[in-house]
């Protein structure tokens, strides 16, 4: 609970210091409708979270945090792709955003584990060049599994 109030707390001054864009949506409303996309979001429910964070992105579009949140909502909701379009979206807004570039990287590993997998699942080894990119794979997707025990989404 400390946490989500700290996060409005910090919407809050966000939209104080650089203003708001809409003179429609008063502070309160902000703040009403920013910890509804927060209590949705801590609870898993995207479907829920992502109709908010919209309407917050509406009136704050530089609040990366809130971006952030819309695009993990995407990946979680089985979109990699979507997911990838909204990450490379902020990045180009701030390209020194740590989180988005963490999350970018995160779901593209993703992706390439996928591929090696159907790699390794689906390529005859009759070659010896065949024999040789399955082994690859075999060893890369070794590698990720002892790395990313406990890894995930940045949130």
């Amino acid at each position: 609970m400390q946490l989500l109030k700290a996060k409005n707390f910090m919407f809050l001054a966000t939209c104080c210091v650089i203003g708001c864009a809409s003179p429609n949506i008063n502070i309160n409303e902000l703040a009403t409708i920013s910890r509804k996309a927060g209590q949705a979001y801590a609870e898993g429910n995207c479907d829920r979270a992502v109709p908010y964070y919209m309407q917050l992105i509406n009136e704050l579009p530089q609040d990366l945090d809130t971006r952030i949140k819309v695009a993990n909502c995407i990946y979680l909701q089985g979109d990699s792709v979507g997911a990838i379009k909204q990450y490379k979206a902020i990045l180009r807004s701030d390209s020194t955003y740590a989180s988005g570039w963490y999350n970018l990287g995160y779901v593209q590993l993703e992706e390439l584990i996928e591929s090696l997998q159907g790699a390794v699942g689906s390529m005859p080894d009759e070659t010896e060049e065949n024999a040789m990119v399955i082994e690859k794979a075999a060893k890369l997707l070794n590698v990720y599994q002892e790395s990313v025990k406990g890894s995930g989404l940045v949130r």
